[in-house]
Protein backbone atom coordinates (compact mmCIF):
# COMPACT_ATOMS: atom_id res chain seq x y z
CA UNK A 1 0.00 0.00 0.00
CA UNK A 2 2.53 2.49 1.03
CA UNK A 3 3.21 2.60 -3.38
CA UNK A 4 -0.10 4.71 -3.89
CA UNK A 5 -1.23 7.95 -2.75
CA UNK A 6 -4.24 6.83 -1.10
CA UNK A 7 -6.54 3.86 -0.31
CA UNK A 8 -8.59 4.85 -3.44
CA UNK A 9 -5.85 4.40 -6.06
CA UNK A 10 -4.78 1.29 -4.49
CA UNK A 11 -8.67 0.70 -5.44
CA UNK A 12 -8.78 1.57 -8.53
CA UNK A 13 -5.05 -0.46 -9.00
CA UNK A 14 -6.96 -3.35 -7.80
CA UNK A 15 -9.87 -2.95 -9.85
CA UNK A 16 -7.63 -3.11 -13.32
CA UNK A 17 -5.92 -6.09 -11.49
CA UNK A 18 -9.20 -8.31 -10.92
CA UNK A 19 -9.87 -7.32 -14.78
CA UNK A 20 -6.48 -8.54 -16.05
CA UNK A 21 -6.98 -11.93 -13.78
CA UNK A 22 -10.45 -12.40 -15.18
CA UNK A 23 -9.09 -12.31 -18.60
CA UNK A 24 -6.20 -14.31 -18.13
CA UNK A 25 -8.59 -17.04 -16.60
CA UNK A 26 -10.71 -16.32 -19.58
CA UNK A 27 -7.48 -17.39 -22.29
CA UNK A 28 -6.74 -20.05 -20.09
CA UNK A 29 -9.46 -21.62 -17.85
CA UNK A 30 -7.15 -24.53 -16.96
CA UNK A 31 -4.68 -21.78 -14.67
CA UNK A 32 -6.38 -22.05 -11.23
CA UNK A 33 -3.60 -19.42 -10.18
CA UNK A 34 -5.89 -16.68 -11.98
CA UNK A 35 -8.54 -17.77 -9.65
CA UNK A 36 -6.48 -16.95 -6.42
CA UNK A 37 -5.59 -13.81 -7.75
CA UNK A 38 -9.10 -12.90 -9.18
CA UNK A 39 -10.61 -13.49 -5.62
CA UNK A 40 -7.62 -11.74 -3.48
CA UNK A 41 -8.72 -8.53 -5.79
CA UNK A 42 -12.29 -8.93 -4.73
CA UNK A 43 -11.05 -9.23 -1.26
CA UNK A 44 -8.81 -5.76 -1.22
CA UNK A 45 -11.67 -3.81 -3.02
CA UNK A 46 -13.93 -5.46 0.47
CA UNK A 47 -16.39 -7.33 -2.35
CA UNK A 48 -16.17 -10.27 -0.14
CA UNK A 49 -19.47 -12.35 -1.48
CA UNK A 50 -17.68 -11.91 -4.86
CA UNK A 51 -14.45 -13.68 -3.30
CA UNK A 52 -16.38 -16.23 -1.25
CA UNK A 53 -18.44 -17.18 -5.39
CA UNK A 54 -14.67 -17.05 -6.61
CA UNK A 55 -13.80 -19.77 -4.39
CA UNK A 56 -16.91 -21.96 -4.86
CA UNK A 57 -15.56 -21.35 -8.59
CA UNK A 58 -12.40 -22.72 -8.06
CA UNK A 59 -13.88 -25.60 -6.31
CA UNK A 60 -16.25 -26.78 -8.93
CA UNK A 61 -13.51 -25.67 -11.88
CA UNK A 62 -10.68 -27.43 -9.89
CA UNK A 63 -12.42 -29.86 -7.19
CA UNK A 64 -11.49 -29.66 -3.85
CA UNK A 65 -8.68 -27.90 -1.60
CA UNK A 66 -7.66 -27.46 1.18
CA UNK A 67 -6.32 -23.78 1.23
CA UNK A 68 -9.39 -22.54 -1.15
CA UNK A 69 -11.41 -23.86 2.21
CA UNK A 70 -8.87 -22.10 4.49
CA UNK A 71 -9.16 -18.92 2.53
CA UNK A 72 -12.77 -19.26 2.67
CA UNK A 73 -13.21 -19.75 6.53
CA UNK A 74 -10.33 -16.75 6.77
CA UNK A 75 -12.97 -14.38 5.13
CA UNK A 76 -15.67 -15.69 6.90
CA UNK A 77 -13.62 -14.91 10.56
CA UNK A 78 -11.76 -11.79 10.06
CA UNK A 79 -13.94 -10.10 6.85
CA UNK A 80 -17.79 -11.25 7.48
CA UNK A 81 -17.35 -12.13 11.54
CA UNK A 82 -19.35 -15.47 10.70
CA UNK A 83 -17.47 -17.62 13.47
CA UNK A 84 -19.33 -20.83 12.66
CA UNK A 85 -19.15 -20.76 9.15
CA UNK A 86 -15.98 -20.06 9.61
CA UNK A 87 -15.09 -23.45 11.79
CA UNK A 88 -17.05 -24.76 9.25
CA UNK A 89 -14.53 -23.89 6.36
CA UNK A 90 -11.52 -24.61 8.66
CA UNK A 91 -12.77 -28.13 9.17
CA UNK A 92 -13.45 -28.76 5.62
CA UNK A 93 -9.57 -27.94 5.00
CA UNK A 94 -8.70 -29.94 8.25
CA UNK A 95 -10.45 -32.95 7.08
CA UNK A 96 -9.41 -32.96 3.44
CA UNK A 97 -6.21 -32.77 4.29
CA UNK A 98 -6.83 -35.86 6.54
CA UNK A 99 -8.64 -37.69 4.22
CA UNK A 100 -5.03 -37.50 1.93
CA UNK A 101 -2.85 -38.32 5.02
CA UNK A 102 -1.69 -34.92 5.46
CA UNK A 103 -2.01 -32.57 8.10
CA UNK A 104 -2.78 -29.33 7.04
CA UNK A 105 -1.16 -26.70 9.86
CA UNK A 106 -1.58 -23.33 8.96
CA UNK A 107 -5.50 -24.61 9.17
CA UNK A 108 -5.00 -26.03 12.56
CA UNK A 109 -3.67 -22.83 13.82
CA UNK A 110 -6.18 -20.37 12.54
CA UNK A 111 -9.27 -22.59 13.87
CA UNK A 112 -7.40 -22.84 17.37
CA UNK A 113 -7.04 -18.80 17.28
CA UNK A 114 -10.77 -18.63 16.49
CA UNK A 115 -11.50 -21.17 19.24
CA UNK A 116 -9.78 -19.49 21.99
CA UNK A 117 -10.65 -15.61 20.79
CA UNK A 118 -14.00 -15.26 19.40
CA UNK A 119 -15.32 -18.52 21.58
CA UNK A 120 -13.19 -18.90 24.74
CA UNK A 121 -12.19 -22.52 24.30
CA UNK A 122 -8.60 -22.64 25.58
CA UNK A 123 -8.35 -26.06 26.03
CA UNK A 124 -9.74 -26.98 22.20
CA UNK A 125 -7.40 -24.55 20.70
CA UNK A 126 -4.42 -25.77 22.65
CA UNK A 127 -5.68 -29.40 21.59
CA UNK A 128 -4.75 -28.08 18.16
CA UNK A 129 -2.10 -25.62 18.67
CA UNK A 130 -0.16 -28.62 20.57
CA UNK A 131 -1.00 -31.08 17.38
CA UNK A 132 0.25 -28.34 15.03
CA UNK A 133 3.68 -28.35 17.22
CA UNK A 134 3.76 -32.84 17.26
CA UNK A 135 3.01 -32.59 13.03
CA UNK A 136 5.81 -29.90 12.66
CA UNK A 137 8.09 -29.32 15.24
CA UNK A 138 10.05 -27.25 13.01
CA UNK A 139 7.80 -24.65 12.15
CA UNK A 140 8.66 -21.66 14.21
CA UNK A 141 5.05 -20.37 13.15
CA UNK A 142 3.10 -23.43 15.65
CA UNK A 143 5.08 -22.04 18.58
CA UNK A 144 4.46 -18.20 17.90
CA UNK A 145 0.82 -18.95 17.76
CA UNK A 146 0.61 -21.09 21.00
CA UNK A 147 2.76 -18.45 22.28
CA UNK A 148 -0.34 -16.15 21.32
CA UNK A 149 -2.19 -18.36 22.82
CA UNK A 150 -0.99 -18.32 26.40
CA UNK A 151 -0.45 -14.43 25.99
CA UNK A 152 -3.87 -14.25 25.48
CA UNK A 153 -4.65 -16.27 28.87
CA UNK A 154 -1.70 -14.23 30.58
CA UNK A 155 0.56 -17.28 30.66
CA UNK A 156 3.59 -14.95 30.46
CA UNK A 157 6.22 -17.63 31.49
CA UNK A 158 4.70 -20.26 28.87
CA UNK A 159 4.23 -17.47 26.34
CA UNK A 160 8.03 -16.46 26.76
CA UNK A 161 9.00 -20.21 26.58
CA UNK A 162 7.01 -20.87 23.12
CA UNK A 163 8.24 -17.34 21.42
CA UNK A 164 11.90 -18.40 22.58
CA UNK A 165 11.25 -21.28 20.69
CA UNK A 166 9.89 -20.05 17.53
CA UNK A 167 12.95 -17.39 17.38
CA UNK A 168 15.60 -20.29 17.21
CA UNK A 169 15.67 -20.74 13.53
CA UNK A 170 15.84 -17.05 13.16
CA UNK A 171 18.43 -16.16 16.10
CA UNK A 172 21.25 -18.11 13.84
CA UNK A 173 21.15 -15.70 10.90
CA UNK A 174 20.17 -12.29 11.67
CA UNK A 175 23.87 -11.19 12.32
CA UNK A 176 23.14 -10.38 16.04
CA UNK A 177 26.77 -10.51 17.83
CA UNK A 178 25.31 -12.74 20.58
CA UNK A 179 21.75 -15.06 20.55
CA UNK A 180 20.89 -13.68 23.70
CA UNK A 181 20.83 -9.93 23.14
CA UNK A 182 18.72 -10.38 20.10
CA UNK A 183 16.38 -13.04 22.14
CA UNK A 184 15.92 -10.15 25.02
CA UNK A 185 15.17 -7.62 22.60
CA UNK A 186 12.32 -10.09 20.78
CA UNK A 187 11.26 -11.04 24.26
CA UNK A 188 11.05 -7.62 26.21
CA UNK A 189 7.37 -7.13 26.45
CA UNK A 190 7.26 -10.69 27.83
CA UNK A 191 9.76 -10.38 30.30
CA UNK A 192 8.68 -6.82 31.78
CA UNK A 193 5.51 -8.14 32.15
CA UNK A 194 6.84 -11.16 34.61
CA UNK A 195 8.32 -8.83 36.77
Amino acid sequence: EKNFKSYAELKEKMDRCKMDYKKSFELNPERSNSVFRIAYAYGVLDEYDLQLSTYMKYLENFGEDRVVYNNMALIYAYDLEDYDKAIEYYDLSINLARKRNQEYTLAIRNKAELLYREFNKPEEAMELLNLAIEVEPENPSNYKDRSDCYEYYDEWELALADSLLSIRPLDRCLGWPRERDYMLHLMWPYISDIH
